[in-house]
């Protein structure tokens, strides 16, 4: 799959690959349902809010 991404990237001229990147990180986050995560730290419960995929490390 990394060599369709790189031969699309050459092929289409940069401007169109820029916006065409911002669109995916903008509805990654525009879509994302926020959700509560919860993990166990040194014997101490941690919660965490995650509203987007950035908090997340999708992205």
């Amino acid at each position: 799959m990394p060599e369709i991404k790189e031969i699309a990237r050459r092929s289409i001229p940069q401007p169109l690959w820029t916006m065409l990147r911002l669109a995916r990180v903008w509805s990654s986050v525009h879509f994302y349902r926020e959700r509560k995560v919860t993990h166990v730290y040194g014997g101490f419960p941690l919660s965490v809010w995650l509203t987007d995929p950035l908090a997340q490390g999708m992205v």
